[in-house]
């Protein structure tokens, strides 16, 4: 994926914290539900890449 951030939209460094405006993407692109509870479990932290998101996401199944 790019520096454009997810679908290319805004830039990488925006997810937020814990993810929310990750969240607020996903819920606004009518994600799939096992997606928003995987994003709703993020860490409260700041996510300033997509490589931060994967040290979080590294027991998630690549097909979920």
């Amino acid at each position: 994926m790019s520096s454009r951030g997810v679908a290319g939209r805004g830039r990488a460094s925006r997810f937020g914290r814990g993810g929310d405006n990750l969240l607020a993407y996903a819920v606004g692109s009518h994600a799939r539900p096992e997606i928003i509870t995987v994003i709703e479990g993020l860490p409260d932290k700041p996510y300033s890449t997509i490589r931060d998101l994967w040290y979080d996401l590294a027991d998630i199944p690549v097909n979920l």
